[in-house]
């Protein structure tokens, strides 16, 4: 198993189509994309939270098989939120994916321990992700965050903005407390 990681916006052509086979097999495009291979891979959205320049640049970190075949991919993307500390840059860690057939080897932590570094390392004040798979991620230090986070220029400010039903911090010991708004588009 080798982990390996690219600046996003230089991925090589190929493994930028290797990284969308992985998306497609992990999560089937809605039926008006199926003709866009990269339809994931639009970065960042027009009210994506981008902090104040310089920041770290978005990271793609992939998993290689012994082949050299992209069984894994993570991304770790700069993002501004806003807590009680004030506004902060975070790693936003998405789209982590392995292939089902690679599932359970430790392909998708080697990823994520990698992404987790640039927090350790001090380029991002702590890490904020979104998952169904908790557990996966408290073994690798992160912990739920059941505070009230929020979407402030929606239409509905006061809704839950995230998709998924955990939100969660890495490290545990840096979690905001209070009320965080998401200040963009959700990931």
């Amino acid at each position: 198993m080798e982990v390996k990681s690219f600046e996003a916006v230089a991925l090589p052509a190929d493994l930028a189509m290797e990284l969308a086979r992985i998306d497609r097999v992990v999560w089937p495009p809605p039926a008006e994309r199926t003709n866009d291979p990269l339809w994931l891979f639009q970065w960042p959205p027009d009210d994506w939270p981008l902090p104040e320049a310089p920041y770290p640049p978005p990271m793609a970190f992939v998993t290689f098989d012994g082949s050299g075949r992209a069984v894994g991919k993570a991304w770790a993307l700069p993002r501004r939120v806003r807590t009680e500390r004030g506004d902060e840059t975070v790693l936003a860690l998405a789209g982590v994916a392995v292939l089902p057939e690679f599932r359970g080897g430790g392909w998708g932590a080697a990823m994520v321990r990698r992404a987790f570094g640039m927090v350790d390392d001090g380029r991002y004040a702590w890490a904020l992700l979104q998952t169904g798979v908790p557990d996966f991620y408290r073994k690798l230090g992160a912990t739920v965050l059941d505070n009230p986070i929020h979407y402030r220029l929606a239409d509905d400010p006061a809704a839950r903005p995230l998709l998924v039903p955990y939100v969660m911090v890495y490290p545990a010991d840096r979690a905001p407390v209070g009320t965080m708004d998401i200040l963009g588009a959700p990931f």
